[in-house]
């Protein structure tokens, strides 16, 4: 068996299950440290929100804060940003494969910190709207039985997505 593939069985064992796993860099900084054990957790697409610190794996293994949610060609996508870094990127759910719920230490298990700012905030208030507008569409669409292609449906999405986007983007400039 391959490095590549014990690497494979990993991922799949912390996205089903959960499990720990051993932070490397200085991205996250001073959140976490390089050495840090993590205890993960399997994270529905409904569990995931703005302030949530996940593992993903978009090519390379890393460990990122999210800072809002987008769908993209019909797929939900994440923002993610280390708090030691510069630019914001985006992953797609499946790559996620957990969340980060403790940090293990020698005292016993510590919640990660969040970084209180007032950029972090407008994600928290951008994320809740769009979580919100998520519910209201599926529930429209499913529950009253409206076609995906409804026309008041997609000129609330539209506007909904502009809002959010013109905030999104008086927010950062530097998306990746």
């Amino acid at each position: 068996m391959t490095q590549e593939d014990t690497g494979q069985i990993r991922d799949i064992y912390l996205k089903l299950k959960g499990g720990v796993f051993n932070f490397k860099g200085s991205s996250m900084e001073p959140v976490l440290k390089e050495g840090d054990v993590l205890r993960v957790i399997p994270a529905d697409k409904t569990d995931i929100r703005a302030g949530d610190i996940v593992i993903f794996n978009a090519n390379v293994l890393g460990c990122h804060r999210i800072l809002g949610r987008f769908r993209r060609d019909n797929r939900l996508c994440f923002l993610e940003k280390g708090d030691n870094a510069n630019k914001i990127g985006r992953i797609f759910y499946e790559d996620i494969i957990g969340k980060v719920k403790y940090i293990v230490t020698e005292n016993g298990l510590k919640k990660p910190d969040f970084p209180m700012n007032w950029k972090n905030v407008m994600f928290f208030i951008l994320d809740f709207f769009i979580a919100a507008y998520m519910v209201l569409a599926d529930l429209l669409k499913n529950r009253l039985f409206l076609k995906g292609d409804n026309k008041f449906l997609k000129t609330f999405g539209i506007v909904i997505w502009r809002v959010h986007g013109f905030y999104f983007n008086a927010l950062f400039k530097n998306i990746t």
